[in-house]
Parts: C-alpha cells; structure tokens; sequence
C-alpha cells in the first residue's frame, strides 16, 4: 500500500513537470511568433497603450474624472479602490511570492518591445484593466462595460505582444483583476444593504 502510494506521488510531480514544460513550451513558442509575425506597423501604438497602463495610471486617471461628476463618483471611488487593490495584490504581494523572470531575459531571441522592470507574473497591467473593467461591468451601462472588456483585454494583448509577459501571466492577472473587482463590488453592495 505505502509504495503504491509513493509511485502515485512520483507519478503526479512527474505529470506537474511535463505540464510545466509543456505550458512554457507553449508560452514560448506564442511570444517568438508574435515577435516574428505581427510586429511591424502596430508597434507605436501598442507600445503607447501598454505605457498607459504602467502604474495603473489610466485606469487611476479614468477614476478621478469619473470622480468629478456627481451621477459617476461612486464608479469612479470603486475604479480606484478595486485597481488599488489589483496593485497591492499582484505588484507587491504575488508577484514577490512567485519572483517570475520576465519572458526576454528567459527566452533567447526575444527582444521587448518596452522595457519592464520586476518579476512577471502575474501581469499588473493586466490585473489593474480588468478591475477597472470588473467594476464597470457591475455599475455602467452595457454599452461601457463591454468598452472596459475591450480595453482590459488590448492590455492583456499588449503585454504579449510587447514580449514582456508569457500568456499565463494575463491569465491570471486577468482574474486577479476580476476577482479584486467584484470583492470592492461586494463589499460596497453589503455596506449599501446595511
């Protein structure tokens, strides 16, 4: 019983390691073909729109002006709780925790389009967008959510493309983002409810 339970176990990290590879494997293959088959005549304006999103700057900047206006402050007080906390969560929490180099000075050949600092994963950028488009989804109009849906996920196609993120790292940053969002929205509806 104990060494089938041993062989169970060898078995499974064997998997999780050929997975890994598999998934990195991947990863590499869609960045170098990005790299070698779509940049060109995009890359100014790719590389505008993802210098946008450092920091969070255009989301934050987006949820002051909504801010301003009495009918969109509370969408804009919630833009700015959710993406600040997308960047306490993914920018000082996990991305130390996991300390993922980013693609280019991993993957030979790969030359990025924008510089980026610190580890990888998960994408910031990403995360930040879709909490701003994780909020809209729960306060504007239909018509302004899926806005934010496109926006958030150009950002996510930016960083790829720009080869500082692997895809997995816009995945999960997408769902940090999202996750962070709909905890500010739940929050706020209980606090409403009370």
């Amino acid at each position: 019983m104990e060494s089938r339970c041993r062989e169970g176990y060898i078995f499974t990290a064997l998997d999780k390691k050929m997975m890994l590879e598999l998934v990195q494997n991947a990863d590499t293959s869609i960045l170098l073909w990005i790299q070698e088959n779509l940049r060109g005549v995009l890359d100014p304006v790719i590389e505008f729109y993802t210098m946008l999103g450092n920091h969070g700057i255009i989301w934050f900047a987006i949820g002051i002006l909504l801010c301003i206006f009495r009918k969109t402050r509370i969408i804009g007080i919630l833009v700015i709780i959710a993406v600040s906390l997308t960047y306490f969560m993914n920018d000082l929490i996990l991305k130390n925790i996991f300390a993922r180099p980013r693609p280019f000075d991993e993957i030979e050949g790969l030359i990025p389009l924008v510089y980026a600092g610190g580890y990888s994963f998960p994408s910031g950028h990403t995360g930040a967008a879709f909490a701003f488009a994780g909020i809209l989804c729960c306060t504007a109009e239909k018509k302004y959510a899926l806005i934010g849906i496109a926006a958030a996920a150009l950002m996510s196609f930016s960083r790829i493309y720009a080869g500082v993120h692997y895809p997995e790292d816009v995945i999960v940053g997408a769902f940090t983002g999202i996750l962070c969002s709909q905890a500010v929205w739940y929050i706020y509806k209980s606090m409403q409810n009370q």
